[in-house]
């Protein structure tokens, strides 16, 4: 019978085929019998027996402390003493423990039984489960009685008091005694079920879950990663290595004492957070869902409440961090370096000061939201760098300069909402909503269809590739003005007094109607400096000063690009013969002499008809020699007066108001401009808009407001005739700043073209607006 002893070191002892006699003495000693009956003493400190290398499951029974059997088959039996821990084999083993000793069992692989004491305290440990090929975490669940190995194996257990699991993810589920779970490594989740229970959660990220209690937690972080949980007045759990507390569907009150990191779930109930004004305290909302709830949270880490995803009202204070739901969320962040992590749903977060971290979730819609730091004192714009794998702007990937000056991080946010400040957002390669405030901003939107939100200020934006949309607050018409010039698309707010500057955008998006980049009208700055003598005298051929005299102050003076070439060589022979049709030569000619020879580019009945007395100092003359008579006086002091930028005279407007002109004239405008000089005006007849004539007066809208479209133009005809005449009254509502002042008439009168049905807003004044309140006086952005 060999006898192999050891010292009083940590031994590790192998036996032979025979019956051998192993005693460890002193230390942690590590035995094996291989074959034979062996005799296996520990002696003292930690000891262990093993049979890895068993051919098939033994049978382990401790009797007494540290001392029992082990049936390695039909043959053999091993008794031990001093034994604190055995290691089965990689076959079905069954584990029992007889007294109320301490006893550790490792089963490897193999469906393992486990049957503890109801007096002792017993210990399952699958640490070394990968040493011999196990590949997964493990699942114990104390409480129905069951195991899953890191093999994969489901496993039985009864009067088990704690585990150990491995380097994976382990979940344990304890039961109602004083249980004791160790993690290791991996991010592990320990669910405490009662008792006064004992948790290491090792290396990794890992969580005790209070989800089946019966009654509010208090958990406290007392020390690094350690501390202690209150459950009720009869448990106290205490833990190491943790980073998470998740709570009960009650009220639960969490408290971070240390300088470490710590993350807690409230679930259900209104619950408190205080979080240490030296530590890194995150709450964590993901999971509420499952356990009930069913909107998304309000947080904001500023004002230190919110709303939790089943509706209750919390508290917080000392908060660094806070992750939200799958629904969609609003995370307002502190003074301090904040992490906000949206999770799913389409999440709003604003970081306010401090180096924040922003986190969405992709394609589901997150926006980083700058447009209230204003309110905490920010002073400058933003700069955003949203292309995750390169610089831009000077950069780096996924970066905010915030209005404080503070340096974010954005991860898989697409949408950004600027500042009231000038702001320069870049977006990534995939379709970004780009929101931009008041300021002279720029947006880039890069790749992707990117839909990019001009506000206030004069904002440079650039869709970048693929298909892209600006949203303005109007299109043409109603204060706004869109055209094109060299490649580049001309935004022009009339209420703002702004322009935005646009390039490499397919649509354009006003309220209520979008249109293509086909459809935005052509400008041509020529034209724009021939409609008026003092630019053509000053810009002559200059096309950029007077495509920027138009944008940046002609549109806001009510200024148009009228110049007609075609109307200016049909008033003199010497330019038809010398130009023909070409119209582009005729309006060269004007810039560069026709306007310093004072020769008149508009129709010279509409030049008569505009002025009263014009139309008195040659009116009843024929139609040739009225246009004769135009020509002339402009020449001789028209020019030198002013008068070509008061020529309004609408023919059009006139014929449509008078069935009999139209019975007489058709379609001949010049036949009917030489009526209303010869006889028109002396019988007062109204060449203006009669719905813009009732609406320029409240009396009138008052007398004559409550009929339909019809009687109400009739009224103001009647009205203007019988004595508007002669109030000097005139028709001067201004129906583009009533639509510029209103979203809603906009929206309702767009005409699906890119303009507004004017004529309906000018019956909408009449019939409602000026009842309102409302008004045509232009009002401030």
């Amino acid at each position: 019978m060999p006898v192999i002893t050891g010292d009083s070191g940590n031994n590790e002892l192998v036996g032979t085929e025979a019956d051998d006699v192993i005693s460890g003495l002193d230390g942690d000693d590590d035995l094996s019998g291989l074959g034979g009956s062996d005799t296996l003493d520990g002696g003292d400190g930690y000891d262990s027996i093993r049979y890895v290398g068993n051919s098939q499951g033994v049978v382990v029974t401790f009797t007494g402390q540290g001392s029992g059997t082990v049936e390695e088959n039909a043959i053999d039996t091993d008794s031990f003493t001093g034994i604190e821990s055995v290691v089965g084999s990689q076959y079905g083993d069954v584990f029992t423990n007889s007294s109320s000793g301490y006893a550790r069992f490792r089963g490897l692989d193999g469906i393992d039984t486990y049957n503890g004491s109801e007096t002792g305290f017993d210990f399952l440990d699958f640490l070394r489960d990968a040493n011999f090929g196990g590949t997964g975490g493990v699942t114990v669940d104390l409480r129905s009685g069951t195991a899953i190995d890191g093999f994969g194996n489901l496993e039985s257990l009864s009067y088990i008091d704690g585990a150990r699991g491995t380097e994976q993810d382990d979940f344990f589920i304890g039961d109602d005694g004083d249980n004791q779970f160790r993690g290791e490594g991996g991010n592990d989740d320990m669910r405490a079920t009662g008792g006064s229970d004992s948790f290491d959660g090792g290396a990794g990220s890992d969580s005790i879950q209070y989800n089946d209690a019966t009654q509010a937690i208090v958990a406290h972080f007392t020390g690094d990663l350690s501390g202690y949980v209150l459950e009720g007045s009869e448990f106290t759990d205490t833990f190491v290595d943790v980073e998470a507390v998740f709570g009960t569907a009650f009220g639960d009150t969490f408290v971070n004492e240390s300088s470490s990191f710590a993350r807690f779930r409230g679930f259900d109930g209104v619950d408190s957070y205080t979080g240490s004004a030296s530590g890194f305290d995150m709450i964590d909302f993901y999971r509420d869902a499952r356990y009930g709830g069913t909107s998304g949270v309000t947080v904001d880490l500023a004002a230190g409440t919110g709303t939790d995803g089943f509706g209750n009202v919390e508290s917080f204070s000392n908060i660094d961090g806070v992750r939200g739901t799958d629904f969609n969320d609003v995370l307002t962040g502190s003074a301090g370096a904040n992490t906000l992590d949206g999770a799913g749903g389409a999440d709003l977060m604003r970081g306010l000061a401090g180096d924040d971290v922003l986190v969405g979730s992709g394609a589901d819609g997150d926006t980083a939201d700058y447009s209230l730091d204003v309110l905490y004192g920010a002073t400058h714009g933003i700069r955003v760098n949203q292309l995750g794998n390169g610089n831009q702007g000077g950069l780096p990937p996924d970066t905010v300069i915030d209005s404080f000056g503070y340096t974010d991080t954005i991860v898989d946010v697409r949408n950004i909402i600027a500042t009231e400040f000038d702001d320069e957002v870049y977006g990534g390669t995939h379709g970004n909503t780009l929101v931009l405030g008041d300021g002279d901003d720029y947006a880039f939107g890069n790749a992707g269809n990117d839909t990019l939100y001009g506000g206030a200020g004069s904002d440079r934006m650039d869709g970048g590739a693929d298909t892209d949309t600006v949203v303005l607050g109007g299109l043409n018409g109603g204060g706004h003005d869109l055209l094109q010039f060299g490649g580049v698309v001309y935004a022009l707010d009339l209420r703002d007094h702004s322009f935005d500057t646009i390039t490499n955008v397919e649509q354009f998006q006003g309220v209520g109607q979008t249109i293509g980049l086909g459809a935005v009208e052509g400008f041509d700055p020529l034209v724009y400096a021939a409609s008026y003598n003092d630019l053509a005298q000053v810009f002559r051929f200059d096309y950029n000063s007077a495509l920027s005299h138009y944008v940046g102050t002609g549109y806001f003076e009510g200024r148009e690009a009228t110049f007609n070439a075609a109307q200016y060589l049909a008033n003199y022979q010497d330019l038809q013969a010398a130009f023909g049709t070409n119209y582009e030569a005729a309006r060269n000619h004007f810039l560069a002499s026709g306007v310093d020879e004072h020769r008149l580019a508009e129709d010279p009945l509409d030049y008569i008809a505009s002025y009263g007395d014009l139309i008195q100092a040659f009116g009843g003359q024929s139609q040739s020699d009225l246009v004769a008579a135009g020509l002339n006086h402009y020449r001789a002091a028209g020019f030198d007066e002013g008068r070509r930028g008061g020529i309004d005279f609408d023919v059009g407007q006139y014929l449509e108001n008078y069935g009999d002109l139209q019975s007489a004239f058709g379609g001949d405008g010049d036949a009917a401009t030489a009526h209303y000089i010869n006889a028109g005006y002396g019988e007062h007849r109204l060449a203006e808009d009669p719905l813009d004539y009732i609406a320029s007066y409240g009396d009138l809208i008052e007398a004559f407001g409550s009929g339909n479209e019809a009687q109400i133009i009739q009224a103001g005809l009647v009205h203007y005739q019988s004595g508007g005449w002669s109030e000097g009254r005139e028709a001067d509502f201004d129906v583009d700043s009533y639509l510029a002042n209103y979203d809603d008439l906009r929206a309702a009168f767009a005409d699906g073209a890119g303009g507004y049905d004017e004529e309906a807003a000018l019956l909408h004044f009449i019939h409602a607006g000026y009842a309102e309140g409302r008004t045509d006086d232009l009002m401030a952005a």
